[in-house]
């Protein structure tokens, strides 16, 4: 099984769905630990973002069920929706400093 770096460092599995949802897994638990203790009012733009990073990733992962994406596009994918999440994250924080 090949794998790839992401731009957070980790590496992502290239392959079949259980290796796919064990990194969209640790995705969410990243975000998870960023967000413990943070007021969780969103903001519509985040909210937007967030809601669009997802369904890049429901739709790269039925391409790649499918076998019709790159594994590329997958990563891309969860390194979106990760980066979705800490932005509005990071917004919080500055709104509560």
């Amino acid at each position: 099984m090949e794998r790839k770096a992401t731009e957070r460092g980790d590496n992502v599995e290239a392959g079949p769905v259980k290796e796919m949802s064990d990194d969209f897994l640790k995705v969410v638990e990243r975000i998870q630990q960023r967000l413990s203790g943070i007021p969780r009012s969103m903001e519509v733009a985040h909210l937007e973002q967030i809601t669009a990073a997802e369904h890049e990733v429901d739709s790269c992962a039925v391409g790649m069920r499918d076998g019709s994406i790159e594994p590329r596009l997958w990563q891309e994918a969860l390194v979106s929706y990760e980066d979705a999440w800490m932005k509005m994250v990071e917004s919080l924080g500055d709104r509560r400093n």
